[in-house]
Parts: structure tokens; C-alpha cells; sequence
């Protein structure tokens, strides 16, 4: 009985490992898969702002938004500024905002564990949609 228990945890921890390292799990974050061809387009649509930039123009504010670039897998890319710059552009497209302001970003919070966030590294980035009216 021993020993059935000492291979029944062996197995489980296998089990376990396996799915850390392949990332059974899918990211916790709310990554929005984007082609390439859209990325372009939404760079060309929605700009960040300075706010030098917006003293100038007529605008609405719409909403704070925040969005993580995730390595979720060994495999997948190293989360970058950019990767999550375009999540945000992507999220603002989706509410009817024509740009971002206020734009910062932050690498993974050393004090949390990958597990909590399903990432091995990430980096968020933070910014506010907004309506620029032309």
C-alpha cells in the first residue's frame, strides 16, 4: 500500500509539473490575440497621446484601461511594451476611442509567483482610451 501511495504522488507531481511547464492552464490575463496586420492598422488608428499633444485637440476621456504582455509558456515570447501597448490599443478600439494618454508601463512584481498569474514573467502597461474629436 506504501508503495502504491509513494508512485501515486510521484505520478501526481509529474502530472502537476508537466502542466506548469507546458502551460495547461492558459494565461490569467486578458490577452486579446491580435494578427499582425491588425496590430499595424491599430497603431495607425490609435495613437498615444502626450499630453502636450492633446492641449490642442478636443477630447473625451473614456475609460482607464491596463492590459499584460504574459510569457505563459517556455516557448512564448518575452513580454514586451510593445506587445501590451497594442493590447491597449486594441481594448480602446473596442470602447470607440481613437487614442490613448497617459501610457506607463511596469515589468512583473517580483513579490508574486508565477502560478498567481499563470505567467512565468509579464509586464503591464496602464493608459486611459480616449475620443479624440477631428
Amino acid at each position: 500500500m506504501e508503495a502504491f501511495l509513494v508512485i501515486a504522488r510521484l505520478c501526481l507531481w509529474v502530472v502537476v509539473v508537466s502542466c506548469l511547464v507546458t502551460g495547461c492552464l492558459e494565461s490569467f490575463s486578458d490577452r486579446i490575440t491580435i494578427d499582425p496586420a491588425t496590430v499595424t492598422d491599430l497603431k495607425r488608428q490609435v495613437p498615444v497621446y502626450s499630453e502636450s499633444d492633446l492641449q490642442t485637440r478636443a477630447h473625451v476621456l473614456l475609460q482607464p484601461l491596463s492590459a499584460t504582455s504574459c510569457q505563459n509558456k517556455f516557448w512564448d515570447h518575452t513580454p514586451t511594451q510593445e506587445d501590451a501597448t497594442d493590447q491597449l490599443r486594441a481594448k480602446a478600439a473596442r470602447l470607440g476611442g481613437n487614442g490613448l494618454v497617459n501610457v506607463g508601463c511596469e515589468p512583473s512584481d517580483l513579490g508574486m509567483t508565477y502560478v498567481s498569474r499563470n505567467c512565468w514573467t509579464w509586464l503591464t502597461c496602464h493608459g486611459t482610451a480616449i475620443q479624440v474629436i477631428r
